[in-house]
C-alpha cells in the first residue's frame, strides 16, 4: 500500500539533494570567480610595484643629472670668486666631512681656508679649570669679568690675531683642533654651530658668535638643510649673514658669494630672505 508519508519524505529528500547540489555548485563557481579575482588583483599589484620602481629609477637619474648640472654650474660661477681671500672656518660641529668639503669649496673658489674645531668639552669645564687654562697660556684673568665671558672674549680676539697663546693651549689640551695654524688675520669667519642642538654648548657658541660679530671680519653662520637647531633664527638682529642649506649646491653658491662681499640671509628656512644671492 502506498504510504503518503514515505512519498513526502522522498520528495523532501529530493529537494534537499537539489538544494545541496545548487549550494555546492554555487560555492564551486564562486570559488573559481574569487580565485580569478585574486589572481587579477595580485597581477595588478605587481604591475603597480613595477611601475613605481621604474618611476623611482627615472627620478633617481633625473636627480643625479640635476645635481651634476648644479655642481658644474656652481664650479663655473665660483671660479676665482674669492681669489686669495683668507677664511677661518669656526666649527662647533662634529661633522668633519662637511667642514672638509667647505674647505675644498673655498680653495676651488680661489680662497685660503683654515679651520678651528671647538669641542663641547671646553664648555663643561668649571671656573677653576678654565682659570688653569688661562694661566697655562700666561693670560691674566680679568677679575672684573665673568670667567666664562672672559674666555669667550679671549678666544674671539685670538681668532683674528697673529699670536694665539690661548688657542694654542686649548689645542695642546685637546679642547680645540686647529688646521693651518699660520693663517691668522682672517678676512671672513664662517661658523658651523653644533648639531644636534645641545642647549648648554650652543649657549656658549651663540655667545661666542655674538662676540665675534664685534670683530672687523664679516661673519657668516651656516646650517644644513635638515638642521632643526634654529641657531640662525636665534642670531637675527646681529651683524652677520647666513646660509641655511649649506649641504646643497645652492647653499655652497650662496656661501662663496657672501665671502666675495655680498650680505644677507639665504636658503629656504624662516630667516632666509631668498634662495641665493643671484636669485631674482
Amino acid at each position: 500500500m502506498f504510504d503518503f508519508r514515505y512519498h513526502v519524505v522522498s520528495l523532501v529528500a529530493v529537494f534537499l539533494a537539489l538544494a545541496v547540489g545548487v549550494l555546492l555548485g554555487t560555492a564551486i563557481i564562486d570559488k573559481g570567480i574569487l580565485g580569478s579575482q585574486q589572481d587579477k588583483l595580485v597581477l595588478d599589484i605587481q604591475n603597480d610595484i613595477s611601475k613605481v620602481k621604474s618611476d623611482n629609477n627615472i627620478l633617481r637619474k633625473i636627480n643625479s643629472s640635476q645635481e651634476q648640472f648644479e655642481e658644474i654650474l656652481v664650479a663655473s660661477l665660483i671660479k676665482n670668486k674669492i681669489k686669495d681671500k683668507k677664511v677661518t672656518l669656526l666649527s662647533f660641529s662634529q661633522d668633519r666631512k662637511i667642514v672638509n668639503d667647505l674647505s675644498e669649496l673655498i680653495i676651488k673658489a680661489g680662497g685660503k681656508a683654515s679651520t678651528i674645531y671647538i669641542s663641547s668639552r671646553l664648555f663643561e669645564k668649571n671656573d677653576k679649570e678654565l682659570e688653569g687654562l688661562l694661566a697655562e697660556a700666561k693670560i691674566a684673568k680679568n677679575k672684573s669679568s665673568n670667567i666664562h665671558q672672559y674666555i669667550i672674549e679671549v678666544l674671539s680676539a685670538e681668532i683674528m690675531a697673529d699670536k694665539r697663546p690661548f688657542i694654542k693651549t686649548l689645542d695642546d689640551n685637546g679642547y680645540i683642533e686647529v688646521s693651518n695654524q699660520n693663517q691668522a688675520l682672517a678676512q671672513s669667519i664662517v661658523v658651523l654651530p653644533w648639531e644636534p642642538f645641545e642647549e648648554e654648548a650652543n649657549d656658549w657658541s651663540l655667545k661666542l658668535v655674538k662676540q665675534i660679530t664685534n670683530l672687523k671680519a664679516p661673519v657668516i653662520v651656516l646650517e644644513k638643510s635638515k638642521d632643526e637647531t634654529n641657531v640662525i633664527k636665534s642670531l637675527q638682529g646681529l651683524k652677520l649673514s647666513s646660509v641655511d642649506n649649506i649641504d646643497l649646491n645652492q647653499g655652497k653658491l650662496s656661501l662663496i658669494y657672501l665671502l666675495s662681499g655680498e650680505t644677507g640671509h639665504f636658503g629656504f628656512k624662516q630667516a632666509a630672505e631668498k634662495l641665493t644671492p643671484i636669485s631674482p
